[in-house]
């Protein structure tokens, strides 16, 4: 199970429930709002959509996303730190 591999700090895992519409040329942040589990509570799932532990330590951060339209012909992600 994905609890095998969390031995320390805090950690989740979060997804966006339905689809987001973004405006071209426009970053835009994925709104994950469902959560699968969030060990100590550092996830914001409702207002911010990002993760603020309390612990020090080193986080791995992986994510994905499809984006589908008339005018996809390219898409950049970015992951923000203390933004």
């Amino acid at each position: 199970s994905a609890w095998d591999c969390i031995t320390g700090g805090p950690a989740f895992s979060a997804y966006l429930s339905s689809t987001q519409t973004v405006t071209v040329n426009t970053y835009t942040k994925v709104q994950c709002n469902t959560k699968e589990f969030d060990t100590n509570n550092n996830y914001d799932a409702v207002t911010n959509y990002r993760f603020q532990p309390t612990v020090a330590g080193y986080y791995q951060i992986n994510g994905g996303i499809f984006a589908q339209g008339t005018s996809v012909s390219g898409t950049i992600i970015k992951i923000y730190k203390n933004y």
